[in-house]
Parts: structure tokens; sequence; C-alpha cells
């Protein structure tokens, strides 16, 4: 594992609040890493990053078990237009006890 020095004010762009540094383990394919004693110090920070697009895992022991991620709101539901649906027009076939009693009527049952 690569060992990195890392200073958060320059990923974050004027981060407000205080200058953060500490060492983070750059994982091939995972992005940058952090034990978690790193990140329970400096959680604020670590959030600030994720909002802004990163993606960070928290190893405890040497081994991976968290991963922040960037939230993204679930999409809005579906809206019924309801307007729409009253101006379709209904089925008017027959119903399912009409059809069954014709088919058995048609067997002589």
């Amino acid at each position: 594992m690569k060992k990195v020095s890392v200073n958060y004010k320059e990923d974050l762009k004027e981060q407000k609040g205080s200058r953060i540094q500490e060492s983070a383990v750059m994982l091939p394919g995972v992005g940058r890493t952090y034990n978690v004693r790193v990140a329970k110090a400096h959680l604020s920070g670590l959030l600030d990053m994720v909002a802004e697009g990163e993606e960070i895992v928290l190893t405890a022991g040497g081994k991976p078990k968290a991963r922040l991620i960037p939230y993204k709101p679930k999409s809005k539901p579906f809206k019924v237009d309801w307007e729409h649906l009253r101006s379709m027009p209904m089925n008017t076939g027959p119903s399912a006890t009409e059809i069954v009693r014709a088919d058995r009527d048609a067997r002589g049952w």
C-alpha cells in the first residue's frame, strides 16, 4: 500500500474550519482509504470531501469496513394523472363470472 500525505484544504478549495492533514492509503480502484480513528477525528472534513463527489473507504485493522459515498436523492415518485385516467373508456366486456359460467354451460356442467 502506498501512503500519501493528504491536504484536505487543497482538495476542498478553501474548506471552512481548521486545516486538516492526515495520511491516507491509496488502494487501486478504491480511491482514498482512511483508518476509522482518522475518520472519527476528522469526520466533518471527510463528509465535505464526500459531498464534493469523492468516495472514501474506511478501514479497521487494515481491512475495508465501510464506504462513504455521495448522497443521491431518490427520484420523485410517479405522479398519477387522474383526469386522464377518468377520460379513458371503461372496459365493458363480460365479467370473469360470466365467462366462467358460459364456459361451464358450454361443457354441460
